[in-house]
């Protein structure tokens, strides 16, 4: 057994030795293989050595065997989470300009729907890191980052989707009574028709940030204020009569684009129906006409009989042969009754006109009315009332007639009309709180409501959260990705927090023009008291904080990303 060398220089010496050693003796079996091993040996052989080179090259570089393939991950992931938190910041800005101006159910559909995808797009970039650090091979990873968007996307669209749902579910069938007149009250704050008494909107931008926010969390704080329908009763009112004016477009457009356009097709309905009419009476008109000849081939056919003549045993041939021919007298018709002879004529003459003109009247007109009718009568009945309801989309008993003034149609069908439209969605927002309950009539209008209500907390918390998290998770990324050590890493992330709060949490916690008015803070106390401080202080927040945040995330929408408005086309 060989002695173990004592000294330090010895030791050194050994591994020398051995190391020398290893690679004569690895060279001669790599010279033994190139001169008898196969073709595949060889070239996996070749493979051995290029990738010993490269490690080679690495470690005289000073850089571990792995930490390029982590920083190549890290510069993939930077790129897709800083792009992600432009978009997020950017929807933020787009965000408050929709919700913050409108409550037009539509358009808040789409914009929530983009801020699911949004949200999802956060969390799929977190689970990627994971996913990526766990399957080293390409194709692997690939696999596992399909699966883990596809993931998180629906987990993204079910947590968002539950918390509304939750909080339609636990909502009282009053709060939903009230959310339904409260969206129609903000929509008409929104375009200027009501004003809010205990803020002064003429001292305040109204397109402000913080305006935006609070007009936005409108809905959702007041709907915990006691007796909100009987204070905004004579308001709803006025409200829903101005909006279904302008849905209908006005005075102007029902009276010239509906009232008169129409008319023209009723005109042109009568001139169709008096041209069926006139084929009808015409028809009528022969009837004396074809009674004459009816009765002159009867008597011809007789020969040198007359009716008064023929001998009783004689009738029933000669009404067979009468009835052959195409007058359908009765079975016991006496030959000599020229009256039921002319009666049975002008009854077949009169039916055949009939069902010829009902049936040309129906393909022409829709319906079936009398021949016997002038204009007036015409345009007065049942059929062509109904019809020309149907035609100005008026589901109402309202008479119609033509030749009416802009006075007289004012006075006769837009304003009773107007007056019936909102009476019906007088009764259906002001309606009992009992038909808001589960299995009410109201119960899926209340639970829309409560969602338009808010759908702004929620998507504000997790737009803002997601684009605070990412702000720290890219600066992360960034030093990651040029391979700064952990240390480094850890000073960025703090740094980067630190400079956040710094920015935001002062003004986050400065009150504004609005959260310093009489309404708010009602509101407010309101929340407090009624939902729970946590909301109160988050609302509260969310008006400080956005005067701070909108003009960063609108300056990257407006100019990084070229004004793309996420599908929502609105006066800005």
């Amino acid at each position: 057994m060989q002695d173990i060398p004592g000294s330090e220089k010895e030791l050194s010496q050994a591994l020398i030795d051995f190391k020398e050693r290893t690679e004569r003796w690895e060279s001669e079996r790599k010279a033994r293989l190139l001169e008898s091993g196969s073709e595949e040996d060889i070239k996996q052989l070749a493979k051995q050595i290029q990738r010993k080179v490269k490690d080679d090259q690495k470690l005289k570089a000073g850089i571990p065997l792995n930490a390029l393939g982590v920083q190549k991950k890290a510069i993939f992931l930077f790129v897709l989470t800083a792009a992600y938190l432009l978009f997020e910041l950017a929807f933020n800005a787009r965000l408050l300009d929709v919700i913050g101006t409108s409550v037009n159910e539509s358009d808040i559909d789409h914009i929530e729907m983009w801020g699911r995808m949004i949200s999802g797009c956060a969390l799929t970039l977190g689970f990627w890191s994971l996913a990526i650090r766990a399957y080293k091979p390409f194709r692997s990873s690939l696999l596992a980052m399909t699966l883990v968007a596809a993931a998180c996307f629906a987990a993204s669209y079910f947590i968002q989707e539950r918390i509304l749902h939750t909080i339609s579910e636990t909502s009282t069938a009053a709060q939903k009574r009230a959310a339904a007149s409260l969206v129609l009250i903000t929509r008409s704050i929104h375009s200027h028709d009501v004003d809010l008494k205990g803020i002064d909107l003429e001292g305040i931008d109204t397109q402000s940030p913080e305006a935006k926010t609070f007009l936005a969390m409108f809905p959702a704080m007041a709907i915990y204020t006691d007796n909100v329908e009987q204070k905004t009763e004579r308001e709803v009112r006025q409200l829903l009569r101005r909006q279904v004016i302008d849905d209908m477009g006005g005075f102007n457009h029902v009276f010239k684009q509906v009232y008169l356009e129409s008319e023209v097709a009723i005109n042109k309905s009568f001139n169709s129906y008096a041209e069926g009419a006139k084929k009808y009476h015409d028809v009528i008109a022969t009837i004396p006409r074809e009674q004459q000849e009816a009765y002159r081939k009867y008597r011809n056919g007789l020969g040198r009989q007359t009716p008064y003549t023929l001998p009783r045993y004689a009738y029933p041939q000669v009404r067979n042969k009468v009835y052959a021919s195409g007058v359908p007298v009765p079975r016991r018709w006496d030959p000599r009754d020229k009256a039921t002879f002319y009666r049975v004529i002008d009854e077949k003459i009169r039916r055949q006109a009939n069902n010829r003109y009902n049936s040309e009247i129906q393909y022409r007109l829709g319906a079936v009315i009398g021949p016997n009718l002038n204009y007036s009568q015409f345009v007065a009945s049942t059929p062509i009332q109904r019809k020309w309801r149907t035609m100005i989309s008026m589901n109402y008993q309202i008479p119609l007639r033509t030749g009416m003034s802009p006075e007289q149609f004012k006075t006769q069908v837009f304003e009773p009309w107007v007056d019936a439209i909102v009476e019906d969605e007088t009764r259906r927002v002001l309606a009992p709180v009992s038909s808001f309950e589960e299995g009410g009539f109201n119960y899926h209008e209340g639970n829309t409501a409560i969602r338009i209500a808010f759908v702004p907390l929620v998507a504000f918390t997790f737009s803002i959260a997601g684009a605070l998290f990412h702000i720290v998770k890219t600066s992360w990324l960034a030093s990651k990705s040029l391979n700064a050590r952990k240390i480094v890493q850890a000073i960025v992330c703090i740094s980067a927090l630190g400079v956040t709060l710094w920015y935001f949490l002062p003004p986050t916690r400065t009150p504004n023009a609005v959260t310093e008015s009489v309404l708010f803070n009602k509101l407010e106390t309101d929340v407090a008291g009624k939902a729970n401080n946590l909301t109160a202080s988050g609302i509260r927040y969310l008006v400080q904080f956005q005067p701070a945040f909108y003009p960063i995330a609108e300056g990257i929408r407006s100019n990084i990303l070229q004004g793309f408005d996420f599908g929502v086309r609105m006066a800005d």
